[in-house]
């Protein structure tokens, strides 16, 4: 008579939450395994490092001090352990590749003139385009003025003279055809002559 037990599987997907430069991974449990080890790939050395060796009771990890507007491929690997209380490896990791957000748009200068607002910014690297908002003061939120601005400036045109508003403008990136936003707004105040 023999037992022996069966090596943990492999999570069948994974998502992230993402920040410039952090992403929280979250990934499916993998039945029978007692915790979790994640690795993110090294293009210079070509390896997987560990960066958390025992991921325990969750199946979640926020990988930390990483570099905006970068793709980083991880892994995550299931283990569980043996009657004797060794750890058993799942023979295969989940690889999955996630991207940081672009960083927010530096000092936007705003120029007044009577009807209209001229907002300028220094460009976002790797930022494929930027989004301008204006400030509603009675929902409290902001209203898109324009939603894709490729260069580092843009006039909002049809203000009221002698007037105050609360400009913001959000960087973007494309990736894999999907819009990825940062996650912070660039804000200036202005009032029209």
């Amino acid at each position: 008579e023999v037992s022996y037990k069966v090596l943990p599987g492999t999570s069948s997907s994974a998502s992230a939450e993402k920040k410039q430069t952090e992403i929280k991974l979250t990934w499916k449990a993998v039945k029978g395994a007692t915790g979790y080890r994640v690795y993110v790939y090294n293009s210079s050395t070509k390896k997987y490092n560990i960066v958390a060796k025992y991921v325990k009771g969750k199946t979640t990890y926020t990988v930390k001090d990483l570099k905006p507007n970068t793709t980083y491929k991880f892994a995550i690997k299931a283990y569980g352990k043996d009657d004797e209380g060794n750890v058993i490896w799942a023979s295969e990791s989940l690889k999955v590749p996630f991207k940081t957000l672009v960083t927010k748009t530096s000092k936007v200068t705003a120029t007044p003139a009577t009807t209209s607002v001229k907002l300028s910014w220094k460009k976002v690297s790797g930022a494929d385009g930027y989004r301008v908002y204006v400030y509603n003061a009675k929902t409290k939120s902001y209203k898109i003025v324009e939603k894709n601005v490729t260069g580092t400036s843009y006039t909002v045109k049809g203000l009221k003279a002698g007037t105050s508003y609360k400009f913001a403008v959000k960087a973007y990136d494309t990736v894999s055809n999907k819009t990825v936003w940062s996650n912070q707004y660039t804000t200036v105040n202005v009032t029209t002559k």
